[in-house]
């Protein structure tokens, strides 16, 4: 299981001291096996490689692969080589959003190649924005998995049948463009929050509906870097600890429209405090892309500031009783959360 799968899985505060000293800090496993030298020719040594490995990489006569000497071994590596994975998928009897979660599995995990089996050519619609946007309870298969293959960058469907469709990997994704993404999500999530903010001060539903389709960009965004991650990146220990920041970014713009839905469900003005709560997360959520962003700031006394918003918003939860609030409460905790894992990438960075 690649590196950056374990930490998605269990990133967790519980979790985070024991992940950092068992995945990250320390060295990798190494499998030791014995080989005997051959002699080809007069002069030549070789030796021969595993075939589990190299079946696994398919490698093949005539590839190259890097050669390290140090010290008393060698190291044989084809880092930056990616192995070529297919799925199958069955979505029959599925419904929209469990289609929607395995399809982002499967290219999160860096499958190159998906077969989507399906009986019928209509799917139940189950998201939970359709009354919001409008949409029908069921809809065409061909319609949803060429939305998911649109969000899906680097895939496209090359193929349909009667009860199947393939979506390939048309185009390689640039790892080196990883950080460019992740300032991108913290751009979108702080316009989500200034935009909603305004919105919700002028109870401005059209604008609101429209905020919603934001969030779409910021999975998107996500699954793309994750994908990067799991398919390039996923020895590069640094690189490694920022999954679980790319994670909770996106877990920031889900709970922001989670504030959006229920403000729909409810039809309700924000009261004063709840606006006066929004802003302050805002605020909050903003330095930290400002941060991220100059890798520069205390994060100490940025941390106790957001430490003491969120016990601001524990005893205004107990005394408003505002759902609303607790939905700010959540974000904050995942700043809160962010915090803790930029601080170890700011080390590991300075220890390179």
């Amino acid at each position: 299981m690649p590196l950056a799968i374990i930490i998605i899985s269990i990133y967790t505060k519980k979790y985070r001291n024991y992940l950092f000293k068992k995945y990250i800090n320390s060295k990798f496993f190494i499998i030791v096996m014995k080989r005997k030298l051959n002699l080809v020719g007069q002069n030549t040594l070789t030796v021969s490689l595993p075939s589990r490995w190299t079946k696994k990489l398919n490698l093949k006569k005539g590839d190259e692969l890097e050669v390290s000497e140090e010290s008393r071994g060698l190291l044989i590596s084809a880092e930056g080589r990616v192995i070529e994975k297919e799925a199958t998928i069955d979505i029959t009897n599925m419904k929209s959003s469990s289609v929607w979660r395995n399809m982002k599995a499967l290219y999160q995990a860096g499958y190159s190649q998906i077969t989507v089996m399906f009986s019928s050519p209509f799917i139940i619609n189950n998201t939970s924005r359709r009354d919001i946007k409008n949409e029908p309870e069921k809809i065409e298969v061909y319609f949803l998995m060429t939305s998911i293959a649109g969000r899906l960058e680097g895939m496209k469907i090359i193929k349909h049948g009667l009860n199947k469709l393939i979506i390939k990997e048309t185009s390689k994704l640039d790892p080196k463009n990883l950080d460019l993404y992740i300032k991108r999500i913290l751009d979108l999530i702080v316009i989500i929050s200034e935009e909603s903010y305004n919105a919700f001060k002028k109870n401005d539903t059209d604008t609101l509906r429209n905020i919603l389709f934001l969030d779409e960009e910021v999975n998107a965004l996500s699954d793309t870097c994750l994908r990067m991650v799991n398919t390039y990146l996923h020895t590069d220990e640094e690189v490694v600890l920022l999954v679980p920041i790319i994670v909770l970014l996106e877990r920031i713009g889900d709970d922001y429209i989670s504030l959006l839905k229920h403000y729909f469900s409810l039809r309700q003005k924000l009261t004063k405090e709840e606006l006066y709560y929004f802003k302050k997360v805002n605020d909050a959520s903003a330095e930290f892309q400002k941060i991220y962003v100059t890798k520069q700031g205390n994060i100490a006394d940025y941390q106790s500031e957001v430490i003491n918003l969120r016990q601001e918003l524990k005893k205004a939860i107990e005394i408003y009783k505002s759902f609303f609030l607790t939905y700010l409460k959540v974000i904050c905790e995942q700043i809160l959360e962010m915090l803790h894992l930029f601080y170890y990438y700011k080390i590991e960075k300075k220890q390179k």
